[in-house]
């Protein structure tokens, strides 16, 4: 008998168990999917516990209610104050992600001067700001001394997600040099029209992320540096320094003088060190080929593809109007250089415009050839100073742009390559007014 009052007894706790736990469950999913604000109801102290050990998004929804108590008045002194402290806490755990309520509670706190410039120093620190490298060199190449190198990166910051400018809140200043290595020798080279503006990487997210959930932040920089005219050939050392700063608390009041004292800046330094080889100027550029390396062609001209539109005259300059493409014969993975030389007599006249080049490349086994630029329609050439006549056109190669576009091209048309002439007629009259005749009264 006694046996069977335990049994139902212990079946009885089990049920109740069970169905409180299923409540318990029913309405955690029915209040973070919205039907039923729950959190409305949590104590203070509750709702604390779970914005600092649950998971982003149900420790977003308790520091958001709590920060809602706060601008309703219903928070006292400490809580506020110990709100923001679970916040600055969980954003130094870098292994937990960092709700965007709970980033706006920091920022907001910031805004007001409530972070003394100590914990500040902190919390700059604890947002990381890891150097993540898109490109850098001369085309991710080696580099000639006296080149202009490029510095394409990321760096990471543990921030909000939303909105993109929230980290353009904190960040005060941000300044780029670059520091060469190698033996003895050093050269710090500064950045040429620095550029960085904050941006979001989505894709990064987690495929069940929240809207709430933290949002890789990314400082995007690009940058140039010019590299010394003597630089050595070798490898180099290549240390990326980013100076970052945010405003301190203040600013303060100078009762001496009467007038605001803006706060010192908190700086912090990053870091990233690479690589960079320098080779002598010309040992990598394109492979330079002629007609003459291609006897099946028996026309330069199929190699190249111009035509004349018009000439016209503007203010009384002949204006020539041509096309310029890639010839049928041209090999694809050739490159050229769009430098065509007018002449006339002792005048000549270069008209530059872009590089045209394949870049022969494989992909999953599969030979392709990406097109830079195959074509010009449309481009002109002022004649200054040519006579009305024949002016002779010919190809030439424009070694600058060749080298500088080295990256695209594997062979380059050195020519040159008589392309044929072109004629200036006589300037238009200008039409003269003829006097009226006066009629016999």
């Amino acid at each position: 008998m006694g046996t069977r009052r335990i049994t139902a007894f212990a079946i009885r706790w089990g049920l109740l168990i069970g169905l409180t736990g299923g409540v318990c469950v029913g309405l955690d999913v029915i209040n973070r999917r919205g039907f039923i604000n729950i959190n409305g109801y949590k104590p203070v102290g509750l709702l604390l516990s779970e914005a600092a050990v649950l998971d982003e998004n149900r420790a977003g929804m308790a520091a958001e209610e709590v920060a809602s108590r706060g601008q309703l008045g219903q928070l006292t002194a400490g809580e506020d104050a110990e709100l923001l402290d679970v916040c600055l806490a969980r954003h130094a755990r870098a292994w937990q992600s960092l709700p965007q309520s709970q980033w706006d509670v920091i920022m907001n706190a910031h805004s007001m001067d409530l972070i003394e410039d100590e914990r500040l120093a902190e919390f700059f620190d604890d947002c990381g700001g890891e150097i993540l490298i898109d490109s850098f060199g001369k085309f991710d190449n080696p580099a000639y001394p006296g080149e202009t190198i490029t510095l394409k990166a990321e760096i990471d910051w543990r921030a909000g997600a939303t909105p993109a400018g929230s980290f353009s809140l904190l960040m005060c200043n941000m300044s780029t040099y670059l520091l060469l290595k190698r033996d003895d020798t050093k050269h710090k080279l500064p950045a040429l029209n620095s550029v960085g503006f904050v941006s979001i990487e989505r894709a990064e997210l987690p495929a069940k992320a929240t809207n709430q959930a933290v949002m890789p932040l990314a400082y995007d920089l690009a940058a140039g540096f010019n590299l010394p005219d003597d630089l050595e050939p070798g490898t180099y050392e290549a240390t990326i320094v980013c100076n970052t700063s945010i405003m301190g608390q203040g600013p303060t009041f100078d009762p001496d003088t009467g007038e605001l004292v803006l706060p010192e800046p908190i700086s912090k330094e990053i870091t990233r060190t690479l690589t960079l080889s320098v080779v002598e100027t010309g040992s990598l550029d394109p492979l330079r080929v002629t007609p003459a390396d291609f006897p099946a062609v028996s026309d330069p001209t199929e190699l190249i593809n111009y035509e004349g539109v018009d000439v016209e005259y503007r203010d009384g300059t002949p204006v020539h109007t041509y096309h310029i493409q890639r010839g049928s014969k041209l090999p694809q993975d050739t490159g050229f250089s769009g430098l065509l030389v007018f002449s006339q007599g002792n005048r000549e006249l270069r008209s530059i415009q872009s590089v045209y080049a394949y870049k022969h490349k494989v992909t999953r086994g599969t030979a392709q050839y990406g097109l830079t630029s195959g074509y010009t329609y449309g481009a002109e050439v002022h004649l200054h100073n040519f006579e009305p006549g024949e002016v002779l056109v010919r190809y030439e190669m424009y070694p600058g742009l060749t080298r500088n576009y080295r990256h695209l091209m594997d062979r380059v048309l050195a020519g040159p390559i008589e392309l044929g002439s072109l004629v200036i007629p006589d300037p238009p009259k200008a039409d003269i007014a003829q006097p009226e005749s006066e009629g016999n009264e």
